[in-house]
C-alpha cells in the first residue's frame, strides 16, 4: 500500500459524499481527542477567532440587526459565523474531553484551566 500523503487525503475526503465526509469529521475528531495530550486539549479550548475576524464579525453582527448588510457582507457574516460556530465545538469537545479525562464537571475544569465561555467563537 502507497504511503498516504496530507495531499492524496485531502482529495480522498472531498471526493466522498456529503453524508460521508461528516462521518469522516466525526471518527477523525474521535481520533485526535483520544491521541491529544492534556496539554493540546487545553490549547482548543483556549483557540478562538483570529482578533481581526472576531472585530469583524462583530461589526457584521450589529450591521445584521441593524438590517443594512450588502449581499457581500452577508457571505461575510455567513462564514465567519460558520467558523466561530466549528470553533466552539472544537472548544467544546476538548473541553469535555479533559472533564471526562480528569473525572471533573465541566464547570471545575472550566475553573481549573482559567476558560470562559464565548458567545461567538472569539
Amino acid at each position: 500500500m502507497a504511503k498516504a500523503t496530507v495531499e492524496s487525503l485531502l482529495e480522498a475526503v472531498q471526493s466522498l459524499p456529503p453524508r460521508d465526509v461528516e462521518r469522516f469529521e466525526d471518527r477523525f475528531g474521535e481520533w485526535r481527542r483520544g491521541t491529544a495530550t492534556d496539554q493540546h486539549l487545553i490549547t482548543v479550548v483556549h483557540r478562538g477567532l483570529r482578533a481581526v475576524d472576531d472585530a469583524r464579525l462583530r461589526k457584521l453582527i450589529t450591521r445584521s440587526e441593524e438590517g443594512t448588510l450588502s449581499e457581500g457582507e452577508w457571505e461575510e457574516y455567513r462564514s465567519l459565523a460558520r467558523k466561530a460556530e466549528q470553533l466552539n465545538l472544537e472548544r467544546v469537545r476538548a473541553l469535555a474531553e479533559l472533564s471526562r479525562r480528569w473525572a471533573q464537571p465541566v464547570e471545575a475544569v472550566m475553573e481549573k484551566i482559567g476558560w470562559k465561555s464565548r458567545a461567538n467563537g472569539s
